[in-house]
């Protein structure tokens, strides 16, 4: 756990952009789905990608980082839940890829909405989370 935490904190201090490049969303998710095989092994699965999805500009380690932390999140969301369920959806639209990534977690508190993707900010219990993943997320995001 103190190394997931030390890496977290290295990765928010020291995110900067790197040159953009070409790369494909699909292969992205089914690497950052492998990753994540074993966590995933009883949660219901959907994933809905259009097989002529054009590449994006990006960087793979950051978008595999954004495609983690909400998988991340969204296992930490589940874990109560009998029937765990995760959906991701990309849609191409005229100037960009939107992806959506849902589940059937206990969600989010509607006073925590305003302040979910600043440093710091969590919902875990102390110890558990540094309350980076979504702040990094949206700083990769942006960049």
């Amino acid at each position: 756990r103190m190394a997931s935490m030390t890496s977290q904190l290295k990765t928010f201090a020291y995110n900067k952009p790197e040159k953009l490049q070409a790369l494909s969303l699909t292969s992205a998710l089914e690497e950052t789905l492998r990753v994540y095989q074993s966590q995933l092994a009883n949660v219901d699965v959907r994933v809905r990608i259009p097989s002529d999805l054009p590449q994006i500009q990006g960087e793979e380690q950051r978008l595999q980082q954004v495609l983690g932390n909400l998988i991340s999140n969204a296992l930490d969301a589940m874990q109560s839940r009998d029937n765990p369920q995760l959906s991701i959806v990309v849609t191409p639209t005229n100037s960009h890829v939107e992806v959506v990534v849902s589940d059937n977690g206990c969600g989010v508190a509607l006073e925590q909405l305003d302040t979910i993707f600043e440093p710091f900010q969590t919902s875990k219990k102390i110890g558990e989370g540094l309350g980076l993943g979504l702040s990094i997320t949206a700083n990769n995001m942006r960049d």
